[in-house]
């Protein structure tokens, strides 16, 4: 696992997934997404170092998460 720098920009509508870590603490604390992908609206102006994103699958919206935990998907995975 490998550690995130907090100050990381991502594009706005990128494709993103969860980090290992938080899907790891997701587990511990028995939280659930139905996505796997999203993709990644923008950082939330007013509250930085959160986002909102759409979930891929689902079309869920999420806001207030943290930028940290997420990653850009390779596009050998898409």
């Amino acid at each position: 696992m490998h550690k995130i720098k907090k100050d990381r920009k991502i594009k706005p509508y990128t494709i993103v997934k969860m980090t290992d870590e938080y899907i790891t603490l997701g587990k511990k604390y028995n939280m659930k997404y139905k996505d796997n992908h999203f993709l990644f609206i923008n950082e939330i102006v007013n509250m930085p170092g959160h986002v909102y994103l759409v979930g891929m699958h689902s079309g869920i919206n999420y806001t207030g998460l943290h930028l940290e935990n997420f990653v850009e998907v390779p596009e050998e995975e898409l």
